[in-house]
């Protein structure tokens, strides 16, 4: 039996010998052409995998080598958008010395990156502590602004669903507070009506503004994904993942 665990690094069940084996027996035969490039680049053929995840842009796997641990990112051909913003903050963000992932190998035949394996927790109850490194990372992050900034936006630049004006926000948020009142708990109905209240007064003053479009230097890089669910925790150190969404952003 081996434990394996989730993207997140939290342990999940034991699994026999032969679920090990069937599962690798059915990554091998679905994707045929990326198995052969990993048997290549690990120099075995000796490893099994595991799916975690099939999303709407990708699909991850672990792969386990002797007691090594890696994490593959196959992203659906559709998607090769969230394939190249991936890459890009990890080329514009590497002399930053930020806590993500490593990428060991990208593809961009297949459109796959494989990961180094983090070992930790997720997030259930975040403490102080947290938010104040999260707070950290997105300041550290605008360090990587210089990259961008110093050549001329173009699409793949802006975080997927950046807004670019006052009037795109009004519109995102009447749609988001539509599905928080529509499918929240009954239990806290009283009070998110009470801070909606408080909410709506605050966006009347901006509302006054509806027409401005955002500058460009009024613009920061963010990740835009960015929760909980894409942070891991090791030994009381937090570490980021999930970039594909990522660039500039109001």
């Amino acid at each position: 039996h081996t434990r394996f665990r989730n993207v997140t690094g939290v342990q999940t069940c034991a699994l026999p010998i032969y679920w090990q084996n069937l599962e690798t027996i059915i990554f091998r035969i679905k994707y045929k052409k990326i198995y052969l490039i990993l048997k290549n680049f690990f120099k075995t053929n000796q490893f099994y995998t595991r799916k975690i995840n099939e999303g709407t842009n990708n699909l991850t796997y672990i792969i386990e080598i002797k007691n090594k641990k890696f994490f593959i990112k196959i992203f659906k051909h559709k998607n090769y958008k969230n394939f190249e913003k991936e890459i890009l903050f990890y080329r514009k963000t590497q002399k930053l010395n930020l806590n993500i992932t490593n990428i060991i190998l990208i593809n961009n035949n297949y459109r796959f990156i494989i990961y180094n394996y983090l070992d930790g927790k997720k997030i259930q109850n975040p403490c102080n502590n947290d938010v104040r490194q999260c707070a950290k990372f997105i300041i550290k992050l605008q360090k990587a602004d210089k990259f961008y900034k110093s050549s001329k936006l173009n699409n793949l630049s802006y975080a997927t669903d950046y807004l670019s004006s006052i009037d795109n926000y009004k519109k995102s948020l009447k749609y988001r507070i539509k599905n928080i009142i529509k499918n929240c708990d009954t239990k806290y109905k009283r009070r998110i009506n009470n801070f909606l209240f408080k909410f709506n007064i605050t966006l009347k003053k901006i509302y006054k503004f509806e027409n401005y479009n955002f500058k460009k230097n009024e613009f920061i890089f963010s990740p835009s994904d960015f929760t909980f669910k894409n942070i891991i925790k090791s030994k009381n150190k937090l570490y980021f993942f999930d970039f594909e969404y990522s660039g500039f952003d109001h």
